[in-house]
């Protein structure tokens, strides 16, 4: 019998991943495909809060929820 996974929306996985990174003054942002910086930024991104500056682009929700461990094993990101 195959192990059902469970699906975490997109907007809960973003608060999950904000809450995480608000401990280091950080936080992810999602860019609208019709702004005129969404080929510079990607969908998401993460910014510095306190140098109010960008430090990562194009982030993978997915890659980026497991390595911070805010995605738990099991747990997929519902489309």
């Amino acid at each position: 019998m195959a192990k059902s996974s469970k699906k975490v929306s997109r907007a809960a996985l973003i608060a999950r991943i904000n809450r995480r990174l608000a401990k280091d003054g950080e936080a992810l942002r999602q860019c609208p495909e019709n702004r005129r910086d969404y080929h510079i930024l990607g969908d998401a991104y993460v910014i510095d809060l306190n140098r109010n500056v960008v430090i990562s682009k194009h982030v993978d929700l997915r890659r980026y929820a497991k390595n911070l461990g805010a995605l738990k094993p099991g747990e997929v990101l519902a489309e």
